[in-house]
């Protein structure tokens, strides 16, 4: 599902974050992506997912170049950035103006996943708590139904009993057909659910 093959990248300016980084990952696995703050793991998903592009095309995601951004890939894709920005508006308004790009947005799943976590969808989104947006995206992102769901430091402002809950929810909900991609530097939110681990 994603193959990277000697991977060099580098900002401008600066020494190479990545040096003949290899890697291969398939479908039906939750994948820890480990490493310290600053060590590449949110540019590696970003280059992954063709949010950044890589000018040596030694990535392939879903058998396609992310660098071409192709629409059949795109809509294949769910990435939960560490931050999260919206604007005024109700949770259940965003729900519906995003799941139409998602061919496989399961809303009966979306509800269940919101009731876990307790999160009402009339609630404004510029007016919960950091932990609850994260828990919001979280819940869409599995209603996708998309085959590539990444989370980046999806546990950052959680709770202990949300932490538990996302663990529940993510073993409870993903399909064989999936695969995810958690980027952490705190593994013991994750150590309990993941099938491999990648460490940068």
């Amino acid at each position: 599902m994603i193959e990277i093959k000697k991977l060099n990248y580098s900002y401008k300016d600066k020494n190479n974050l990545y040096s003949n980084l290899s890697l291969t990952i398939n479908q039906g696995n939750i994948v820890g992506l480990l490493g310290n703050n600053g060590a590449g793991k949110s540019t590696l998903l970003k280059l992954i997912s063709g949010i950044l592009l890589n000018k040596e095309n030694t990535i392939s995601t879903l058998d396609l170049n992310p660098n071409k951004r192709y629409a059949e890939m795109m809509e294949e894709i769910f990435f939960i950035s560490e931050e999260i920005e919206f604007d005024k508006i109700s949770i259940k308004k965003y729900v519906k103006a995003i799941a139409p790009y998602y061919k496989r947005f399961d809303k009966v799943l979306f509800d269940n996943i919101m009731n876990t976590f307790e999160i009402n969808k009339d609630m404004v989104l510029t007016k919960i708590s950091y932990g609850q947006k994260k828990k919001f995206f979280i819940a869409l992102g599995l209603a996708s139904n998309c085959r590539l769901l990444i989370f980046d430091e999806p546990t950052n402002g959680l709770d202990i009993n949300s932490k538990k809950l996302f663990r529940q929810v993510m073993t409870g909900y993903l399909k064989e057909n999936q695969l995810a991609i958690i980027s952490t530097h705190q593994v013991k939110d994750i150590e309990n659910i993941i099938d491999e681990l990648a460490i940068i």
